[in-house]
């Protein structure tokens, strides 16, 4: 996708959505690998420090990406979650 001047917000698939004035677009992403210098400098970006954010997202984000067979149940998980931040 890419942003114009114009407010215009282009498509890959060709399609172009215009934004009036009252519209506001918020993008989340991960990273800027694919993004051109014309996105990024058109959007306004909030960089967040990692020592702000704390040790939650970190736990979050490992307790989402373990085996199936590994997932905890909530009561598991909540323990689980008290002793990462008090050791950590």
């Amino acid at each position: 996708t890419v942003l114009d001047d114009n407010k215009k917000l282009c498509l890959v698939s060709g399609e172009i959505i215009a934004l009036t004035e009252k519209m506001r677009m918020q993008f989340e992403v991960e990273d800027l690998e694919v993004a051109s210098p014309a996105t990024v400098s058109r959007c306004g970006m909030i960089y967040m420090e990692p020592q702000s954010l704390g040790i939650q997202p970190f736990i979050d984000s490992w307790l989402e990406v373990l085996p199936e067979a590994l997932a905890f149940q909530p009561r598991i998980e909540e323990r689980l979650r008290g002793h990462c931040e008090a050791v950590l």
